[in-house]
C-alpha cells in the first residue's frame, strides 16, 4: 500500500462531541406546506462548521483517482443487530479511508468505537444517542453495536456510487496493516 504524500492523522485528532438535542442538522422527515401549496421537504442540512471540517481533502490523494470523488452526502445505517461474542452481526467499519473524513453520530441506541492510527496508537469511544466522533483519513475505525436496533448517521466527504469501486475509498485492515508497517519502521519501532 502506497504511503500517502502527507503523514496522517494520528488518533489525538478524532474527537468527540455531544450535540444538542434535537440538533438542526437532525432533518425530520417529513414536508412542510409552502406558500406556493406545495410541501417543502429538508433532505440534508449541515452545519458550517461541520463543512469546515469535513470539506478539507488531502488533493494530492485526490489526485491518484481516476475521476474526483470530492463532496458531501449523508447516510444511515438503521436496525442494527446487538453484536454476539462471536460473528460479524452487529459489528461494522473495520476499514480506513485515504480521502474521507466522516462524522459517525448515534441516533438509537450506544455503540463502541475503536480508532487506531498508522503509528500504532488507538482511541476508544462509547457512543450514545447524540454524541458523534469526527474521523479524519487514514484513521482505521471499527464499530460494536451494544443495544439492539441502534441507528447511525453518518456524514462523508466523498461522493458514492454503489457500483463504482472507485468512489468508495474503503480499505481493509489488511491494507491498513502494511501501510502501519510502513511508519512503524519509519520510526524505528
Amino acid at each position: 500500500m502506497e504511503k500517502p504524500s502527507k503523514d496522517p492523522a494520528s488518533v489525538a485528532q478524532v474527537w468527540k462531541v455531544d450535540e444538542p438535542s434535537p440538533s438542526l442538522t437532525d432533518v425530520p422527515q417529513r414536508s412542510f406546506p409552502t406558500k406556493s401549496q406545495g410541501n417543502l421537504i429538508v433532505n440534508f442540512a449541515i452545519s458550517k462548521e461541520d463543512l469546515d471540517i469535513l470539506l478539507n481533502w488531502n488533493e494530492d490523494e485526490v489526485e491518484k483517482l481516476p475521476r474526483d470523488v470530492q463532496g458531501l452526502r449523508g447516510y444511515t445505517v438503521s436496525d442494527l443487530p446487538k453484536a454476539g461474542k462471536t460473528g460479524k452481526a452487529g459489528r461494522g467499519g473495520n476499514e480506513y479511508h485515504r480521502i474521507r473524513f466522516e462524522k459517525i453520530k448515534v441516533l438509537v441506541g450506544k455503540i463502541e468505537l475503536v480508532c487506531e492510527d498508522v503509528y500504532g496508537q488507538q482511541k476508544v469511544f462509547i457512543l450514545e444517542p447524540n454524541q458523534a466522533v469526527y474521523l479524519p483519513p487514514f484513521i482505521l475505525h471499527t464499530y460494536t453495536v451494544l443495544v439492539e436496533g441502534t441507528v447511525l448517521k453518518v456524514t462523508a466527504s466523498t461522493l458514492f456510487d454503489a457500483d463504482d469501486l472507485w468512489t468508495h475509498d474503503t480499505y481493509p485492515l489488511e491494507s491498513f496493516r502494511e501501510l502501519q508497517k510502513q511508519y512503524k519502521s519509519k520510526k524505528g519501532l
